[in-house]
């Protein structure tokens, strides 16, 4: 080497290996001075320890190790000059991700591998052009190390950049997997996009939103790690779907009756199914349907549904999913239904299920329910309100399931239940009894009731629905087989007893036909059912000697069915005598035409009293014809008869003018007083209507406080939400702007650091070994002084001390040679350029600190303004229901109940009179001359039956029958007690009766002192005859 220019033509080439145990590390390089250096260093089994060691050597700082596996095969390393470093890693794999080389590169703010991948897919989602980056971040970064895949998609219509965050499954899943989210933004910040873009049906509808804020989001699982480069406040769930904001949803304002801002769509979306759109609420919100009717908080969804013109085609509409409230009586909090209301344009409709049970419904018992499934719909007009509104579920009657319908009514007090049964038979009426009253029953016969069509009603209070009054609790009408005949039944029940009452046409007893009391064609009945009792009573009227008389039969079948009737028999126009029927043989539920009866009576001592006195009058006509004579003794009987006979039809015309002038009567004080109890049942009714108007004016406009309350409370939990978001994103901006102007910082370093890396390093290294060679050559003078002064044998060292210090001079020369060289490359434009822009770079990291703090603090100070500003609006809406409850309408509300009580306490007394006096007709005196005129006329007809009898007996006298003669006047001259009849007991069957048989009647008792006992034959419509034959028998025992 020339000594004056040792560095000319020097080229420094390197090679060496380096070996421990199974790492093997190659370098080769070369170095010119002045000109190109390089260093190549090839390292066998490199591993991701390996390179943050390598980073920790360079940066003096560790690195953060990655959540996910990272396998490396090989890495090869190169510095150069002009170039910097750079590095490549082969056969890497990220997280499952693998690549044949990838690039590594340092930086201030931490290490990148970047490496290529292709088509990548994630689920349902296709990645081309894909590459995968693991960012390394230092230990003082506040940022995790993450894995991304970035690349394109193409989505439905749309192309777009997107990022994919790999991270490992939660510890408890098993076995360990990749978990993944896949993001793109869709829009920009001042862009939207039309929801027909992903749904083109919607197109040209309400339902064609304007979409902001829209991104991307695909994830393996629900509540993603999503990593520190998607920055979206979207809460995505596992599978594909896009997110976004708008403003409206019309329809949606028209059921929430206010305008409701701030919602998030979710679209999740299947390559197979395509979009399911689904609408989130910034807070929770409730519907008021109306008539009582509420919601729990709403869920949204945009839908397609069958158009009601046409079925086959679709229209979009609005599915609204929630709990709904229904208000019922008699139970402590409302029924609560599975809704799903579907909104279309104008109108929507309302479908529902009660899971479980109504137990208790309207409060009849808590041992009846209505379930499993309770079934409701209803539609709903955005203008006029609810309609329709009826629920269905099965009710179990005994064995029997009844599907009920409850129609829903605004008052509780005002709803019914009803259901239609085809067939019930008594045996499950029975059974529902018993859970109805909470009662044991003893089990009734199969086949004694069967009930047809049933029409079954329950309502909390009586009520009259189209001028059809239904009673309180629970009843049914129907059609009903008994023994065999249809009749029309209407049950009922009472704290104790199930009432069944109806009536029944064709009806028969044995041989004889019962008709109707009041209706001909028709015999009335009731059947009560109670812990001790079970049994039908019938009432109807049957012909029987010639007169029509009451019917009362008894059917029992507890503790064994029987069946019985009583009927009441006319011996007079004023007596009568009532007779037991018993059965005779087996009772047949099904048919009771074949069964015959017995009859069985004691006449009463009036009725005896009234033979008795009959007796002794005829007998007294027998002796006055022994006295006189019979044509004397026919003559006076025809007279008397006569006279009773005039007397009679006096009576009935007294009776027709007394009837008419108590019916004229009666019309006058009933048209008078009706018109009066009519006048107050309007008036009354009237200022009912007024109270019912004043009561919904109050309650619409408690409603309408307490909606603009709500509205007010989801104004503001919107604008506090719309706050906060604000606050996020300028957090998330800001972070976003600092992590920019770190990695300008960085960049700016990066390119000092490959441009002038080594240059300060070159710069100290070549100051240290002129200041080192300094040092040698200041010791060399300092020995050369000290020999000098010395004795001549150490001066002999002298000589061989200046070749070493000509030497280090020499060394010297070149050490500033480099040193100068060195300083100069930090002296050009270069390094100024570089140093210029990374001082830029680290001014604008101040600057955007100093900025993000300041837009922190604003939207902070927005966020406090907005609560304060809302819960003002919220104070006063609170304030105006406060307002109301004490407002003109409830004023005008209390006014109407109070005018309501003010005028039934003015004129309810002129009511209660007017009532009064229909009430009391039967005290005037027009009717009490009615009633004494029909009991004159009865009793004239009473007294025909002995002189008939006289007559015919005098009639037999005329003809030899001498011994009544004798009788007469034996008893006539014995005086009363010559005649005392002590019983008369009557027997027969119903067979014998209806064929014209009478009564066999057994008499006993004592006359002349003699006790006597005779049978004869006593026909109710010929008691003349009995009368006679009475006589006749009487004289034979004497």
């Amino acid at each position: 080497l020339p000594l004056s220019d040792p560095w000319k033509g020097l080229t420094l080439d390197i090679a060496a290996q380096f070996q421990y145990q199974a790492s093997i590390v190659n370098f080769t390089g070369s170095y010119i001075p002045g000109g190109d250096c390089s260093l190549h260093v090839d390292i066998q089994r490199f591993d991701l320890a390996s390179l943050q060691q390598l980073y920790e050597a360079v940066k003096h700082e560790p690195l953060k190790t990655p959540n996910v596996d990272v396998t490396i095969e090989s890495a090869d390393l190169t510095i150069a000059s002009g170039k910097g470093f750079s590095a490549t890693l082969n056969n890497i794999n990220i997280a499952g991700h693998g690549s044949a080389n990838a690039v590594l590169s340092f930086s201030s703010t931490g290490s990148i591998i970047h490496a290529e991948l292709g088509t990548v897919q994630f689920g349902e989602v296709t990645i081309n052009s894909a590459y995968i980056q693991l960012d390394l971040q230092p230990a003082s970064s506040s940022k995790s190390s993450d894995a991304f895949i970035y690349g394109d998609i193409k989505f439905e219509a749309l192309e777009t950049d997107v990022a994919v965050h790999l991270y490992p499954s939660a510890p408890d899943v098993v076995p360990k997997r990749i978990e993944w989210t896949v993001y793109a933004e869709l829009t920009s910040s001042d862009n939207t996009l039309s929801l027909s873009k992903l749904e083109p049906r919607l197109k040209g509808t309400a339902f064609d939103l304007a979409l902001k804020d829209v991104v991307f989001i695909a994830a393996s699982q629900d509540d993603p790690d999503v990593g520190t480069v998607i920055t979206s406040a979207y809460k995505p769930k596992e599978g594909v779907q896009v997110f976004a904001t708008f403003d409206e949803i019309p329809v949606f304002n028209s059921l929430a009756k206010s305008k409701v801002t701030g919602m998030v769509l979710n679209a999740s979306w299947s390559r197979s199914a395509g979009f399911n759109l689904n609408v989130f609420l910034p807070v929770a919100r409730n519907l008021v349907l109306g008539k009582g009717i509420t919601t729990t908080p709403v869920e949204l969804s945009l839908d397609m549904t069958p158009s009601p013109i046409d079925k086959a085609k679709l229209i979009p509409c609005l599915r609204v999913a929630a709990g709904l409230y229904i208000p019922v009586t008699h139970s402590p909090k409302p029924l609560l239904f599975e809704m799903i209301l579907t909104a279309k344009e104008t109108d929507a409709t309302i479908t529902a299920e009660l899971k479980g049970n109504w137990v208790d419904p309207f409060g009849i018992s808590d041992e009846v329910v209505i379930g499993p499934l309770l079934a409701l719909q209803a539609d709903l007009d955005y203008v006029t309100g609810l309609s329709g509104i009826v629920f269905e579920g099965g009710l179990s009657i005994g064995n029997t399931t009844a599907n009920v319908t409850v129609s829903v009514n605004e008052d509780p007090m005002k709803e019914l239940l009803s259901a239609e049964i085809d067939n019930l038979n008594f045996t499950d009426l029975v059974s529902f009894g018993e859970k109805l009253l909470h009662l044991k029953f003893s089990p009734p016969p199969n086949d004694f009731l069967e009930f047809q069509k049933l029409k079954w009603y329950i309502c909390p209070a009586p009520l009259t629905i189209n001028n059809v009054v239904y009673p309180s609790g629970f009843s049914f009408e129907s059609d009903m087989t008994l023994f065999g005949k249809t009749a029309n039944a209407s049950v009922a029940a009472s704290d104790t007893l199930l009432s069944i009452k109806g009536s029944v046409g064709d009806f028969v007893v044995g041989p004889l036909k019962v008709s109707g009391l009041d209706d001909p064609k028709k015999a009335s009945f009731q059947v009560q059912v109670g812990k001790d009792i079970q049994h039908l009573l019938l009432d109807g009227a049957v012909t029987l000697y010639v007169e029509t008389y009451a019917l009362h039969l008894l059917v029992e079948t507890q503790p064994s069915p029987k069946i019985s009737f009583t009927t009441e028999f006319k011996l007079t126009e004023l007596l009568t005598f009532e007779v037991d029927a018993k059965l005779i043989g087996v009772l047949n539920f099904k048919d009771l035409s074949k069964l015959d009866f017995i009859f069985d009576a004691y006449l009463q001592q009036h009725l005896l009293d009234y033979i008795h006195d009959e007796l002794l009058n005829v007998l007294t006509k027998a002796k006055q014809a022994a006295d006189e004579g019979i044509e004397a003794a026919k003559k006076k009987v025809a007279a008397e008869k006569t006279a009773l006979d005039n007397r009679i039809s006096k009576a009935q015309e007294d009776l027709k003018a007394i009837q008419e002038k108590w019916e004229a009567h009666q019309e006058s004080v009933k048209k008078t007083n009706q018109l009066i109890i009519d006048g107050y049942n309007a008036d009354i009714q009237s200022r009912r209507d007024s109270i019912t108007r004043a009561e919904k004016a109050y309650d619409a406009a408690v409603q309408s406080a307490q909606t603009k309350l709500t509205n007010a409370l989801h104004d503001q939990q919107v604008k506090i939400w719309a706050a906060e978001n604000d606050l996020e994103n300028v957090k998330r901006k800001v972070a976003s702007d600092t992590d920019d102007a770190n990695r300008k910082v960085a960049a700016a370093k990066a390119k000092m650091d490959h441009d002038f890396g080594s240059a300060e390093q070159n710069i100290e290294d070549a100051e240290r070994k002129v200041e080192n060679l300094q040092h040698q050559i200041d010791d060399i003078n300092r020995q050369i002084n000290s020999l000098e002064h010395g004795s001549w044998l150490k001066k002999i060292k002298i000589p061989g001390l200046k070749v070493e210090q000509e030497a280090l001079e020499l060394s010297m020369k070149v050490a500033q040679g480099v040193l100068d060289v060195a300083r100069d490359v930090l002296k050009g434009a270069d390094y100024l350029a570089d140093k210029s822009a990374f001082d830029a770079a680290q001014k604008g990291l101040d600057l955007v600190k100093q900025g993000g703090t300041s837009l922190v603090s604003d939207a902070q100070k927005a966020l406090d303004s907005v609560k304060q500003l809302t819960q003002a609006v919220v104070d006063r809406a609170n304030e105006a229901v406060r307002a109301v409850e004490s407002g003109s309408e409830k004023i005008a509300f209390d006014g109407a109940n109070a005018a309501l009580t003010a005028y039934q306490r003015i004129h309810n007394a002129v009511f209660e009179a007017a009532n009064k006096a229909i009430a009391d007709l039967v005290k005037d005196v027009e009717y009490l001359a009615f009633e004494t005129a029909t009991t004159a006329l009865a009793t004239a007809q009473h007294a025909t039956k002995g002189l008939d009898a006289a007559e015919d007996l005098l009639t037999e006298v005329e003809k030899g029958s001498d011994a009544v003669l004798d009788l007469g006047k034996a008893i006539v001259n014995a005086g009363d007690k010559a005649l005392n009849i002590t019983s008369v007991h009557l027997s027969g069957s119903l067979g014998k009766s209806v064929g014209g048989a009478g009564f066999t009647a057994d008499v006993n008792g004592v006359i002349l002192k003699k006790p006597f006992g005779i049978s004869l034959e006593l026909n109710p419509s010929n008691v003349k005859t009995f009368l006679k034959d009475m006589c006749q028998k009487l004289a034979k025992e004497i």
